[in-house]
């Protein structure tokens, strides 16, 4: 997250800096502009917002009747509580003026959470249950390959664009991070009897790739010497993430958590920042003033 954060704010600095260099009412002007590049290389960086989709949902615990029990289902935070982040290179080809086909291999970080409840209720006269509270946290990291073709309308210096693609991915590392809490009542009141926090691998519980296609809007910003864009993305994976080999593998979390995966997919809105760099620049460049 540091690493993104720095590379929003240089963005940010550079972009504040080629502004506040020249006045308003000046621009800059060469013998050749970034429209004449064919290719253009850059950087981009932004954040992730994580939708799970369930496409079966499993439970450690089941009544004898096989059908799903209410106690322990996946209650899935929305996405703008599942927040992660991504950074990536940029290598750009102009089709035409209005037509280029991008290449944005990413490191990207995805989060999403959900929360698990179980009770034990007795069937004496004293009323007492035990009820077990837990919040579940998995972070992903993946190397993402993304291929897009972007079109851009009009021919001024901003320019809207929309853009679509597709995308694959290669699991590199996954975390997974638990509360949890066991609470004691009865009819004279209640206390807590346990309360721990658990940080562990869960690779295993993952495919090794994950793949979808993408589309989103966006603005260009051609200052000759560079590109500044900013787009809203959204990826749609097409492929279940969890491995179901690996579902009652890891004990720690099975028995201890009462806890296996759910087969889900991911939607991924997303925010982006990005600078691009034309390889051939503007081989003589001059201040002009705009009367």
């Amino acid at each position: 997250m540091k690493n993104l954060l720095l590379l929003i704010f240089i963005l940010f600095i550079f972009n504040v800096s080629l502004f506040a260099k020249f006045p308003a009412n000046y621009r800059i002007s060469g013998s050749s502009s970034s429209k004449d590049s064919k290719f253009m290389v850059g950087a981009k960086g932004g954040l992730t917002f994580v939708q799970p989709l369930v496409l079966q949902k499993f439970n450690v615990l089941n009544p004898l009747d096989n059908s799903i029990s209410s106690s322990g289902i996946k209650k899935y935070k929305p996405f703008f509580q599942n927040i992660g982040y991504q950074y990536a290179f940029t290598a750009l080809y102009k089709l035409n003026s209005s037509l280029d086909i991008r290449l944005e291999p990413n490191f990207t970080t995805y989060v999403y959470k959900y929360n698990t409840e179980y009770s034990w209720i007795s069937t004496g006269s004293d009323a007492e249950r035990i009820d077990m509270n837990l919040t579940h946290r998995q972070s992903l990291n993946y190397l993402e390959i993304p291929v897009t073709i972007r079109y851009l309308f009009g021919s001024g210096t901003a320019k809207p664009f929309i853009q679509g693609g597709a995308y694959y991915g290669f699991l590199l590392n996954a975390i997974k991070t638990s509360e949890k809490t066991e609470t004691y009542s009865n009819a004279s009141g209640s206390s807590t009897l346990n309360s721990e926090k658990q940080t562990g691998d869960a690779k295993s519980l993952y495919i090794r790739s994950h793949y979808g296609i993408n589309a989103g809007i966006g603005f260009d910003y051609d200052l000759t010497i560079v590109h500044l864009t900013f787009d809203l993305n959204l990826n749609f994976g097409i492929n279940s993430v969890t491995n179901e080999a690996g579902r009652y593998s890891n004990q720690q979390y099975t028995s201890g958590l009462y806890d296996i995966q759910d087969n889900i997919r991911f939607i991924i809105p997303s925010v982006n920042i990005g600078i691009l760099f034309p390889l051939n620049k503007p081989s003589k460049s001059k201040i002009v003033c705009l009367k």
